[in-house]
């Protein structure tokens, strides 16, 4: 298994308009990654940053879905990754 993290500067307002999003983005996460196995969602309520953690079967399953288009992409950063 590998497991990446990344971090987003804040861009949204609140914790529901996070959660909203994110529950709307389920059936996506679910249906077009392969390899994935889990995405778990955190927030700093505070300063609105968000850290998404990715659990993938494989190391190519993790970088092919990295090279996919993701609006919000040229802003994030990978801060783990580990096998």
């Amino acid at each position: 298994m590998v497991v990446v993290a990344l971090r987003y500067p804040a861009y949204m307002a609140s914790y529901d308009e996070v959660a909203e999003r994110c529950q709307a983005l389920v059936p996506a996460f679910e249906s077009e990654i392969p390899g994935l196995i889990n995405k778990t969602w955190g927030m700093n309520e505070e300063s609105g940053a968000m850290c998404p953690v990715y659990h993938f079967e494989d190391r190519a399953s993790a970088e092919a879905a990295d090279s996919a288009p993701e609006g919000s992409s040229q802003q994030r950063r990978v801060i783990a990754v580990a096998e």
